[in-house]
């Protein structure tokens, strides 16, 4: 069922749910034991354009999850872009959006962010 959603979502354009949809099934093949399945998605989600924000996905809780795909699937190299991603976003976002008073929490109280920042 969420590979028909992501692809009425496609179709449709709604980009957001589009690429939601495509996270959760790398997340889902993965836990399935679907290795090559979850691969195709992760692969998918990185050729996400910058302008498609997935529907209720954070970007630190996407990138991170990318991280852990890729780890489990033992591809290092694509772990360690896509922690490097996630923490990038992280350090703009504090730089950029956030008061300085609000960054520890930033960093911290977000398990993904803590997760992306410990490495």
């Amino acid at each position: 069922r969420l590979l028909a959603l992501r692809d009425l979502a496609q179709r449709d354009g709604y980009h957001g749910v589009h690429w939601a949809a495509e996270w959760a099934c790398a997340q889902l093949a993965l836990a399935a034991g679907q290795a090559n399945a979850a691969r195709g998605h992760a692969l998918a989600c990185v050729q996400r354009p910058a302008g498609h924000t997935p529907q209720d996905c954070a970007p630190g809780l996407w990138w991170h999850g990318l991280w852990c795909v890729w780890q489990r699937l033992g591809e290092q190299g694509r772990a360690e872009a896509a922690r490097a991603e996630g923490v990038a976003w992280i350090h703009r976002t504090m730089q950029h959006e956030l008061a300085s008073e609000f960054h520890a929490s930033f960093r911290q109280a977000v398990p993904a962010h803590r997760d992306l920042l410990a490495g």
